[in-house]
Protein backbone atom coordinates (compact mmCIF):
# COMPACT_ATOMS: atom_id res chain seq x y z
CA UNK A 1 0.00 0.00 0.00
CA UNK A 2 1.34 3.41 -0.98
CA UNK A 3 0.24 6.65 0.65
CA UNK A 4 1.21 9.75 -1.30
CA UNK A 5 1.72 12.82 0.82
CA UNK A 6 1.07 16.49 0.16
CA UNK A 7 4.26 18.55 0.28
CA UNK A 8 3.93 19.84 3.85
CA UNK A 9 3.36 16.33 5.21
CA UNK A 10 6.12 14.85 3.06
CA UNK A 11 8.66 17.29 4.52
CA UNK A 12 7.65 16.32 8.03
CA UNK A 13 8.00 12.57 7.45
CA UNK A 14 10.95 12.21 5.12
CA UNK A 15 13.56 11.99 7.90
CA UNK A 16 11.58 9.56 10.09
CA UNK A 17 12.06 5.80 10.07
CA UNK A 18 8.40 5.26 9.13
CA UNK A 19 9.17 6.79 5.75
CA UNK A 20 11.41 3.87 4.76
CA UNK A 21 8.60 1.31 4.41
CA UNK A 22 8.55 -0.85 1.28
CA UNK A 23 4.92 -0.83 0.22
CA UNK A 24 3.58 -1.71 -3.21
CA UNK A 25 0.60 -0.59 -5.28
CA UNK A 26 -2.75 -1.88 -4.08
CA UNK A 27 -6.46 -1.00 -4.28
CA UNK A 28 -5.95 0.82 -0.97
CA UNK A 29 -3.42 3.37 -2.23
CA UNK A 30 -4.21 6.78 -0.75
CA UNK A 31 -3.37 10.45 -0.72
CA UNK A 32 -2.93 12.27 2.59
CA UNK A 33 -2.70 15.86 3.75
CA UNK A 34 -2.52 17.68 7.08
CA UNK A 35 -4.04 21.03 7.95
CA UNK A 36 -5.08 23.07 10.97
CA UNK A 37 -8.66 23.50 12.05
CA UNK A 38 -9.77 24.85 15.41
CA UNK A 39 -6.14 25.27 16.47
CA UNK A 40 -5.30 21.56 16.07
CA UNK A 41 -3.48 19.54 13.46
CA UNK A 42 -5.91 17.40 11.44
CA UNK A 43 -5.49 14.91 8.61
CA UNK A 44 -7.47 13.72 5.59
CA UNK A 45 -6.76 10.30 4.04
CA UNK A 46 -8.43 9.62 0.69
CA UNK A 47 -8.46 6.31 -1.20
CA UNK A 48 -7.42 6.87 -4.81
CA UNK A 49 -9.93 4.49 -6.41
CA UNK A 50 -13.08 5.32 -4.51
CA UNK A 51 -12.43 8.72 -2.89
CA UNK A 52 -13.48 7.11 0.40
CA UNK A 53 -12.10 9.58 2.94
CA UNK A 54 -11.17 9.43 6.59
CA UNK A 55 -10.84 12.55 8.69
CA UNK A 56 -8.38 12.07 11.57
CA UNK A 57 -9.42 14.66 14.15
CA UNK A 58 -6.05 15.23 15.82
CA UNK A 59 -2.41 14.27 15.36
CA UNK A 60 0.13 14.54 18.15
CA UNK A 61 3.82 14.95 17.34
CA UNK A 62 4.59 11.36 18.32
CA UNK A 63 1.92 10.04 15.93
CA UNK A 64 4.09 10.84 12.93
CA UNK A 65 6.63 8.20 13.95
CA UNK A 66 3.90 5.55 13.71
CA UNK A 67 1.77 7.11 11.00
CA UNK A 68 1.21 3.80 9.18
CA UNK A 69 -0.38 2.32 12.32
CA UNK A 70 -2.33 5.51 13.06
CA UNK A 71 -3.83 5.44 9.57
CA UNK A 72 -4.50 1.70 9.85
CA UNK A 73 -6.35 2.09 13.14
CA UNK A 74 -8.56 4.85 11.75
CA UNK A 75 -9.29 2.79 8.65
CA UNK A 76 -10.31 -0.16 10.82
CA UNK A 77 -12.62 1.89 13.07
CA UNK A 78 -14.34 3.66 10.20
CA UNK A 79 -14.77 0.49 8.13
CA UNK A 80 -16.30 -1.19 11.17
CA UNK A 81 -18.68 1.77 11.45
CA UNK A 82 -19.67 1.16 7.81
CA UNK A 83 -20.35 -2.54 8.58
CA UNK A 84 -17.56 -3.93 6.39
CA UNK A 85 -16.77 -7.58 7.02
CA UNK A 86 -14.13 -7.95 9.75
CA UNK A 87 -12.08 -10.45 7.75
CA UNK A 88 -11.67 -7.84 5.02
CA UNK A 89 -10.83 -5.20 7.58
CA UNK A 90 -7.99 -7.38 8.86
CA UNK A 91 -6.63 -7.56 5.30
CA UNK A 92 -6.75 -3.78 5.03
CA UNK A 93 -4.97 -3.33 8.35
CA UNK A 94 -2.31 -5.81 7.22
CA UNK A 95 -1.70 -3.67 4.14
CA UNK A 96 -1.39 -0.58 6.33
CA UNK A 97 1.35 -2.32 8.31
CA UNK A 98 3.38 -2.53 5.07
CA UNK A 99 2.60 1.01 3.97
CA UNK A 100 5.15 3.18 2.23
CA UNK A 101 5.08 6.96 1.90
CA UNK A 102 5.94 8.99 -1.17
CA UNK A 103 5.50 12.58 -2.22
CA UNK A 104 2.30 13.35 -4.13
CA UNK A 105 2.63 14.92 -7.56
CA UNK A 106 -0.82 14.30 -9.05
CA UNK A 107 -2.37 17.77 -9.16
CA UNK A 108 -5.83 16.37 -9.83
CA UNK A 109 -5.67 14.19 -6.71
CA UNK A 110 -4.40 17.07 -4.60
CA UNK A 111 -7.13 19.34 -5.97
CA UNK A 112 -9.75 16.73 -5.05
CA UNK A 113 -8.42 16.68 -1.49
CA UNK A 114 -8.78 20.46 -1.26
CA UNK A 115 -12.39 20.12 -2.36
CA UNK A 116 -12.96 17.44 0.29
CA UNK A 117 -11.47 19.70 2.95
CA UNK A 118 -13.87 22.50 1.98
CA UNK A 119 -16.78 20.07 2.14
CA UNK A 120 -15.61 18.89 5.55
CA UNK A 121 -15.47 22.46 6.82
CA UNK A 122 -18.95 23.09 5.42
CA UNK A 123 -20.34 20.02 7.21
CA UNK A 124 -18.80 20.90 10.60
CA UNK A 125 -19.52 24.64 10.42
CA UNK A 126 -22.89 24.46 12.25
CA UNK A 127 -21.27 22.52 15.11
CA UNK A 128 -18.37 24.92 15.75
CA UNK A 129 -17.07 22.91 18.72
CA UNK A 130 -15.25 19.93 17.17
CA UNK A 131 -14.80 18.37 20.61
CA UNK A 132 -18.52 17.61 20.56
CA UNK A 133 -18.49 15.95 17.12
CA UNK A 134 -19.01 12.22 16.52
CA UNK A 135 -16.15 11.74 14.07
CA UNK A 136 -17.42 8.39 12.77
CA UNK A 137 -20.70 10.04 11.87
CA UNK A 138 -18.80 12.98 10.40
CA UNK A 139 -16.83 10.64 8.13
CA UNK A 140 -20.06 8.88 7.18
CA UNK A 141 -21.54 12.23 6.10
CA UNK A 142 -18.40 13.20 4.19
CA UNK A 143 -18.42 9.90 2.30
CA UNK A 144 -22.02 10.43 1.23
CA UNK A 145 -21.32 13.67 -0.63
CA UNK A 146 -21.49 13.15 -4.43
CA UNK A 147 -18.15 14.06 -6.05
CA UNK A 148 -17.47 15.22 -9.58
CA UNK A 149 -14.17 13.28 -9.72
CA UNK A 150 -16.07 9.97 -9.48
CA UNK A 151 -18.95 10.88 -11.77
CA UNK A 152 -21.06 12.48 -9.03
CA UNK A 153 -21.21 9.16 -7.21
CA UNK A 154 -20.80 8.93 -3.45
CA UNK A 155 -17.50 7.58 -2.08
CA UNK A 156 -19.32 5.10 0.17
CA UNK A 157 -21.09 3.62 -2.87
CA UNK A 158 -17.82 3.41 -4.80
CA UNK A 159 -16.21 1.69 -1.82
CA UNK A 160 -18.98 -0.91 -1.67
CA UNK A 161 -18.69 -1.57 -5.41
CA UNK A 162 -14.93 -2.05 -5.14
CA UNK A 163 -15.34 -4.36 -2.18
CA UNK A 164 -17.74 -6.44 -4.25
CA UNK A 165 -15.66 -6.48 -7.43
CA UNK A 166 -12.04 -6.71 -6.32
CA UNK A 167 -11.14 -10.34 -5.62
CA UNK A 168 -9.48 -9.88 -2.24
CA UNK A 169 -12.00 -7.29 -1.05
CA UNK A 170 -15.68 -8.25 -0.84
CA UNK A 171 -18.35 -6.29 0.94
CA UNK A 172 -20.15 -7.98 3.80
CA UNK A 173 -23.34 -9.50 2.38
CA UNK A 174 -24.65 -11.03 5.65
CA UNK A 175 -28.42 -10.63 5.74
CA UNK A 176 -29.59 -8.87 8.86
CA UNK A 177 -32.79 -6.87 8.63
CA UNK A 178 -31.95 -4.80 11.71
CA UNK A 179 -28.50 -3.89 10.43
CA UNK A 180 -29.82 -3.20 6.91
CA UNK A 181 -32.44 -0.87 8.36
CA UNK A 182 -29.79 0.94 10.40
CA UNK A 183 -27.56 1.36 7.35
CA UNK A 184 -30.49 2.64 5.27
CA UNK A 185 -31.47 5.10 7.99
CA UNK A 186 -27.92 6.43 8.33
CA UNK A 187 -27.50 6.68 4.55
CA UNK A 188 -30.76 8.62 4.20
CA UNK A 189 -29.95 10.95 7.09
CA UNK A 190 -26.41 11.69 5.90
CA UNK A 191 -27.51 12.18 2.29
CA UNK A 192 -30.06 14.80 3.31
CA UNK A 193 -27.58 16.66 5.51
CA UNK A 194 -24.88 16.89 2.85
CA UNK A 195 -27.13 17.47 -0.16
CA UNK A 196 -26.30 21.20 -0.19
CA UNK A 197 -22.56 20.58 -0.55
CA UNK A 198 -22.87 19.58 -4.24
CA UNK A 199 -22.47 23.18 -5.43
CA UNK A 200 -19.03 23.46 -3.83
CA UNK A 201 -17.14 21.56 -6.57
Amino acid sequence: MITRLARNLFKKLKDLSVFRGLGSDSPWNCHADIFRMGGRRRMLITNDLTMFTIFIPELQENDFRFLDLVIGQHFVKNLLYENVDQNLIRDVFSECEHMSFRQAYDEQALSSMKILRRKLQYIVRPTRDLDQVDFYELNAKLNRVPLKSIGYNRPIDMLKKKLQCVGELAYDQVSCSGKDKAIHTRDSKCSKEVEHTRHME
